[in-house]
């Protein structure tokens, strides 16, 4: 008779959420995530975000950040930022966060937060980094403690990590922050989330 062990279940990796913007619809082609669309439009092949965003409803331990991970995008700024508008943010329970930016001068950021009870991080690139009406090519990688931002495949921001975030399920909206009360002005494609 052999023994019964523990199965733990496997680790999911590889593409876990994916927004292509196709065929007048939002839908996640990995198959993993049912999604709430507040307003965003897609006429064509694009999601249109005029104050609108995109919220993952299930399997959020996908967003736990206990891995490495990847956020690619293409985004398109329609008009000049006076305030900053959310491309997307991931938070937890625990006060815990991880928000992409953009903001005036024509600049991109990222906003950190592990606790309810720590400061808020928050690191801009240079300014004059994105060109109004131009699509861009966005890459959010974290690899350890690390978190590197991507504009066109030129690395931007540099923001080092704790390592301290909580094994917790957390949110994921495209295009706002936690609260929603700032949303994306623009024009997104090809979304991913790919995790290692």
């Amino acid at each position: 008779m052999f023994p019964l062990g523990v199965l733990k279940k496997k680790e999911i990796t590889g593409i876990v959420l994916n927004i292509p913007f196709i065929n007048n619809g939002v839908t996640d082609t990995s198959g993993r995530h049912v999604i709430n669309n507040t307003n965003v439009a897609v006429p064509g092949l694009v999601g249109i975000f005029h104050t609108a965003f995109l919220q993952v409803l299930s399997n959020l331990s996908d967003f736990n950040l206990q891995r490495d991970f990847d956020f690619t995008f293409k985004f398109n700024h329609e008009q000049a930022a006076w305030t900053e508008y959310p491309l997307f943010s991931i938070y937890g329970a625990d006060g815990s966060s991880i928000t992409g930016v953009y903001t005036s001068s024509n600049r991109i950021g990222v906003k950190v937060k592990t606790k309810n009870t720590e400061a808020l991080q928050t690191v801009y690139s240079a300014n004059n980094t994105y060109t109004e009406g131009v699509y861009a090519d966005y890459k959010f990688e974290r690899r350890g403690s690390t978190l590197s931002v991507y504009f066109n495949n030129v690395l931007v921001i540099t923001v080092a990590l704790p390592t301290d975030f909580s094994d917790v399920s957390r949110n994921f909206r495209l295009g706002t922050d936690a609260v929603g009360t700032y949303r994306a002005y623009g024009h997104f494609d090809d979304f991913n989330y790919v995790i290692y």
